[in-house]
């Protein structure tokens, strides 16, 4: 009886002591706040943006660009051959009055400038002295011929002396006119060749007089830079263009309408009224013959030489294409891309390429046109 007692009490300690070494454990777990402070949150996956591009049917063409940059220019300006010049038959002088600036209309006769005239005193007093000379001597020459005691011969001298004078004293005076210079036919400005804006500077201004319909559509490089003078030296009469208006954004079509050794031949001795020599030129001609909106002289615009183009072909990005070299004893190339499914997967095909452009590949086969292929 007492060996179960025993027992029971062996029994009740070693659970007593469980119990407390089981409560006793719990001092070891962080309480709730630094348990989540010190457990790493789940990252969520993004979810990648593919770049997919529309495989699709244009036209294409490859081009040199003149006038895109400060190597080669393209500018309308007028044409000397067609160009009334007109400055004052006068010394240098300051300027009075400016009255047009490029690209106004002007009528004929309408006035252009006006310079400080100042008259010379002391000649003007020569010439009225010498006229009012010649006047008294005509006269009393006259009273002597109606006595007759002088011949019509002499009285005729001394006519024409006072008319000497007076011609003298006449352009004496219509100098100042000069000083007046006025359009001598109607048009547009199409250069002014000074400083206008000088009012303290001795000059005499050059007015460049030519219908608007009469300009030129110039392109222009200088000869020495190698890669903006290369078009200009292989483009022949004739071959198609591009004419961008930066400021209107509007293209037009057109066509080279002299190539550089065609505008040599034409304007040889005009190289001074463009750019000067050592300058490559050429013109040209909007398809239609129809000038620009808001066309003017000096009005600057972006030319494309079209060296080769293709019209509504299937077209992919080159990006998009991978190349690589076939496993036949060829070595040909061979071209894929990843083309997007139905189920939005990427699926690898090999494709066929016809002509190749800086960007772009013709598709032969392989690719329809709205397909989306993977831009790497």
């Amino acid at each position: 009886m007492m060996k179960k007692i025993k027992n029971r009490i062996v029994i009740i300690i070693v659970i007593s002591i469980l119990l407390s070494l089981l409560s006793g454990c719990t001092y070891f777990y962080p309480s709730n706040g630094r348990y989540h402070d010190s457990t790493p949150s789940l990252i969520q996956q993004k979810e990648i943006e593919l770049n997919l591009w529309t495989v699709k049917k244009g036209d294409i063409f490859e081009a040199y660009e003149v006038g895109a940059d400060g190597d080669s220019h393209c500018i309308y300006v007028n044409d000397p051959k067609k160009t009334t010049i007109v400055k004052a038959d006068i010394e240098p002088s300051i300027i009075k009055k400016t009255y047009v600036k490029e690209n106004d209309y002007v009528e004929e006769g309408e006035i252009l400038i006006e310079y400080i005239y100042e008259m010379d005193k002391d000649t003007e007093f020569k010439y009225n002295i010498s006229k009012r000379r010649a006047e008294l001597r005509y006269e009393n020459a006259y009273m002597q011929y109606l006595q007759g005691k002088i011949s019509k011969e002499i009285l005729d001298s001394y006519n024409a002396a006072y008319v000497s004078a007076k011609n003298m004293q006449d352009e004496f005076y219509a100098l100042e006119e000069k000083y007046v210079l006025r359009a001598p036919c109607s048009g547009y400005i199409a250069k002014i060749v000074g400083d206008i804006m000088s009012t303290d500077l001795k000059q005499n201004i050059s007015f460049h007089i030519c219908e608007m319909e009469d300009g030129l559509i110039l392109l222009y490089a200088p000869e020495a830079n190698e890669i903006a003078a290369y078009p200009f030296l292989i483009f022949t009469d004739g071959l198609r263009a591009k004419l961008y208006d930066n400021e209107a954004e509007k293209d037009y079509d057109a066509s080279v309408k002299m190539s550089n050794m065609t505008f040599n031949k034409e304007y040889s001795e005009y190289l001074n009224d463009f750019y000067g020599s050592g300058v490559l030129y050429m013109v040209l001609e909007i398809e239609g013959d129809n000038l620009p909106d808001n066309i003017g002289f000096n009005k600057t615009f972006t030319a494309s030489l079209i060296k080769r183009e293709a019209h509504d072909i299937l077209l992919v990005a080159k990006y998009a294409v991978d190349v690589s070299k076939s496993i036949d004893s060829n070595g040909s190339l061979e071209y894929y891309v990843y083309k997007m499914t139905s189920d939005e997967t990427l699926e690898r095909v090999q494709i066929k390429v016809g002509a190749v452009f800086d960007n772009y590949y013709e598709v032969k086969e392989g690719l329809l046109e709205g397909d989306m292929v993977l831009i790497k």
